[in-house]
């Protein structure tokens, strides 16, 4: 098993929070709005039945997610090449990106709902498998499905230590908002739902930089040679 990634991850994260916020900040900004105007996309139905699914909130919460990701994907190619790029061409970035990365995450999607209904660890390693894909459609200019295929290969030796790092991430996402929620309470304000929000955009760009590590852990060329990014 290759060295966890978790911890170099997280102090790059710390260290670079100003400039991933710069990709973050517009899309807190508007998931908040979201969540304090409309219904959430799932809801409890209490004893009255299965959970309410709202799956035109659904999509909604995941379009402006895959335009997160595009956002923040660019900032750590940029990043890595010791530049800082603003909120607008960040999003001109993630807007050029956004049909290959929309197909990959829905395939992303299907597979982990699918795995996770299998005891979770399959939706897990799913998620792992095809965690560099989007790193590789944004670096390498390459197909959606070139980018799955390249992510399943170069996964293959890194996988048990993703995983690893991906459950304990989860872990302390979810002792962060168990411990919120004993706070404030299950039926927060606006306030705290600006809280929420702002939690899970954190715990999305740790986990995006902890990817982006395992991508150049996996990258397949000499040593010498850098990863390409788009300009």
């Amino acid at each position: 098993m290759n060295p966890s990634q978790l911890f170099p991850a997280l102090r790059f994260w710390w260290q670079k929070l100003p400039s991933l916020m710069l990709a973050g900040a517009p899309f807190l900004v508007l998931l908040s709005l979201i969540a304090m105007g409309f219904p959430p996309p799932v809801s409890d139905a209490g004893e009255a039945g299965p959970p309410v699914i709202r799956w035109d909130m659904l999509a909604l919460s995941g379009l402006v997610y895959t335009f997160f990701e595009g956002a923040v994907i660019g900032q750590l190619l940029a990043l890595h090449h010791g530049k800082s790029r603003g909120p607008g061409a960040l999003m001109l970035f993630s807007l050029l990106l956004l049909p290959g990365l929309l197909l990959i995450n829905i395939i992303t999607y299907i597979g982990l709902v699918t795995g996770l209904a299998l005891f979770i660890l399959p939706g897990v390693w799913i998620f792992v498998r095809l965690a560099l894909a989007p790193m590789i459609l944004a670096a390498e200019q390459a197909s959606p499905l070139m980018a799955i295929r390249a992510s399943f290969q170069r996964t293959r030796p890194l996988q048990l230590g993703m995983m690893a790092d991906v459950m304990l991430l989860l872990l302390g996402y979810l002792g962060i908002i168990a411990l919120t929620l004993s706070v404030v309470g299950e039926q927060p304000g606006n306030l705290a739902q600006l809280g929420f929000t702002t939690i899970e955009l954190l715990v999305a760009m740790a986990l995006e930089v902890l990817v982006f590590h395992y991508y150049l852990l996996g990258w397949p060329r000499s040593p010498e040679s850098e990863p390409p990014t788009t300009h």
